[in-house]
Parts: C-alpha cells; structure tokens; sequence
C-alpha cells in the first residue's frame, strides 16, 4: 500500500526525521511507538500529505506523493482513501452540530450514501443520540469518539490515528480496538499505551530521535526489556535491599 525509502524531514532546521524506511501492506496494522518527540506525529502527517519531506521517496498505492504531484485532482483522490485522527482532536471541528461534521468530508468528496455514512459512524461510535449538539458541548471522551466517527465515515483505506486512546475510557478503548480488528483497511496507530500496543497492530514500528530502532513483531519487542531500553521506553528504578543498591528497569504506561 505505501513505501518510504530514506525518508528525510526537517523542520525550523532541525531533523524530525532521518533515513526513515519501511514498506506497509494493504490490511495491515502497524503499531507506531516511542517518546514524545521522537517524530511519530510528524511521521503520520507526512504519510496523510500535511507535510512533504525534503528527500526521500514517498510512495502510496504505485503513485509518488510529493509537493508537485499533490495536485488538486490528486489530492481528492489521496484524502477519499487516507484518513487521519489528530492528536488534537478538537481541531477537526468547525461545523455547528455532531452530523455536519461526521458529513463533512463524505460531502465533499460528492459521496452519494452522506447520511447512511454518518449514522452508521455514529452509531459505531455511541453517538447516534448526540448529533444535534455542537462538538465542543461534549466530554473529552466523547469528542474524541465523534473525531473518530468523523473519518470512519469516509471507510478509508488508510487509518492514521495519533493517540486515539487518549481520552477514551476503558469500554471504548476495547470497542476502538474491535472495530479496527474488523476492519479490512490498514491502519498506523501511534500511542504511548504500551499495555495497548500489542492489541493495536501485530507489527511495531519504534522511533526515537528521528530514526526507527525497531520494526518487527510488537510482541517481540514488548518482551525484550534491552530492545525497549534502547528506544527510551524504560525507566531505572533505584533501591536498597538488604543494604545494597540494586537498580531494575521498568516499563509505565503514559496515556
């Protein structure tokens, strides 16, 4: 489905990502994992066509994406098909109720099924009895889930979620993960919720500093305390037992 060969990306100067290379099927769920910063969210809007890189190679579905290519007619064609969730979720609102903004994008593209799309997102999402009501009257959680309706609605090929969790309690967390189980589309989530990750996609992609230091199995490398050491995801803990110091490695979910 989508290629990155020695992907690099800059920003005010600085590398956000270096030499970054990996291949992604059709169907598969890819897991992204690492510290913030590490360039996770600049990766996914990279891979959603916000951001272009300034060398490197691109490629979704045969076609090459850079500045140039992204033409209007591309662009239309790219967006029905890749789908991202912001991090900050509430900057996908600007409609004056629930149903306008789920339509939006279904609209846009001239899909003829509008309203079975947004009802059945909605009701995917538990919010078939909210969709009246404007956005930011809702509870972070649930702003969150209408985000989620919002591109599920298009049945995108690609799903690009940046911590989709993060505001979800635990009966919608597991409901997310059900839902992208059954999906046939593939999906790149990135999340700090290590106790999640494994549930999220059988493949990890790791990050740290730009670069990836793992991709493989995400059970694999969850198991291997020197594979997480490395991409920063344990901690030392330091303590006395009868009168030595003895130091161990952790790992702490942060969502």
């Amino acid at each position: 489905m989508l290629k990155i060969e020695n992907l690099v990306f800059e920003r005010d100067g600085k590398k956000v990502l270096d030499g970054v290379s990996f291949h992604i099927q059709k169907g598969e769920k890819v897991v992204l994992l690492g510290l913030n910063g590490s360039g996770k969210t600049s990766l996914l809007k990279i891979l959603n066509g916000l951001y272009f890189t300034n060398s490197g190679d691109f490629c979704f579905e045969g076609e090459i994406v850079t500045k140039k290519s992204f033409t209007k007619q591309f662009e239309t064609a790219f967006r029905q098909k890749c789908s991202l969730l912001f991090q900050n979720y509430e900057a996908m609102f600007f409609c004056k109720n629930i149903y306008e903004d789920i339509a939006f994008s279904p609209s846009r593209f001239g899909l003829l099924d509008v309203k079975e799309r947004v009802f059945h997102a909605a009701n995917m999402l538990g919010l078939e009895n909210r969709l009246d009501e404007f956005a930011f009257t809702l509870s972070g959680g649930e702003k969150q889930r209408a985000a989620l309706a919002c591109i599920f609605a298009l049945s995108p090929d690609l799903l690009l979620l940046d911590e989709p969790t993060s505001a979800l309690d635990p009966y919608w967390t597991a409901r997310l993960v059900e839902i992208l189980e059954a999906s046939n589309g593939c999906s790149v989530t990135a999340t700090h919720n290590l106790s999640l990750a494994a549930e999220l996609g059988e493949r990890a992609i790791v990050m740290r500093d730009g670069k990836i230091v793992f991709d493989g199995k995400t059970a694999e490398f969850l198991n291997d305390k020197a594979l997480m050491a490395n991409a920063g995801l344990l901690h030392s803990h330091k303590h006395h037992h009868d009168g030595e110091l003895h130091e161990h490695l952790h790992a702490h979910d942060w969502n």
